[in-house]
């Protein structure tokens, strides 16, 4: 029977090389042998490359999966690679979804017609006096760096809490019924 495989018999004792489904050849698609899978599991991936800090805990839980599956280095790298895209791309969509947010937060309480339009202006200074008056440094803070501040729902309610105190007022301490009698005579008025 003649022999019509390509594949070259191997010398005496080394394991017969495997043809892969997608390509039919010993070395995988294309001119480049394909990976060599890790013999033992005793590589420590030593060798990849990260951007910036890598929690270890995390990198000890890739490196188990990496040798559990025989991967090779080239191809670690290239998983690492990608995760890093698609922990950015995550990351990206992310920020655009929240900006898209805070623009819809922005125009709904400019069309709010109690709070916003023209009266806008106003609504923005009584909630800024009720956090002012009301609210710790940290929390002013934190409205601003997250971006929370522009929440319609929280600007109406300051702005309603603000005209429910009213206006400071100063109070002179003069009577204002046009009574003239003494304190003695309002808290003892038999004597």
């Amino acid at each position: 029977m003649p022999d019509s495989d390509p594949v070259v018999k191997p010398p005496d004792g080394a394991p017969a090389p495997t043809q892969t489904p997608a390509s039919g050849s010993a070395t995988g698609a294309g001119d480049k042998p394909a990976d060599k899978p890790l013999d033992k599991p005793k590589d420590d991936y030593e060798g990849l490359k990260f951007e910036g800090e890598v929690d270890k805990e995390l990198l000890g839980s890739f490196r188990e999966v990496l040798l559990g599956g025989k991967i090779p280095l080239e191809s670690a790298q290239k998983l690492a690679d990608l995760g890093r895209k698609l922990s950015e791309t995550a990351l990206k969509q992310n920020a655009d979804a929240w900006g898209k947010l805070r623009e819809s937060w922005t125009n709904e309480i400019r069309a709010d017609a109690d709070f916003g339009g023209q009266k806008l202006p106003e609504t923005i200074e009584r909630a800024k006096r009720v956090l002012g008056k009301f609210g710790e440094s940290g929390l002013v803070q934190f409205l601003d760096s997250t971006g929370f501040g522009d929440n319609p729902a929280l600007i109406r309610l300051l702005a309603k809490v603000d005209r429910a105190l009213g206006e400071d007022r100063t109070v002179d301490g003069a009577p204002s019924s046009g009574d003239n009698r003494s304190t003695a005579q309002v808290l003892y008025p038999k004597t």
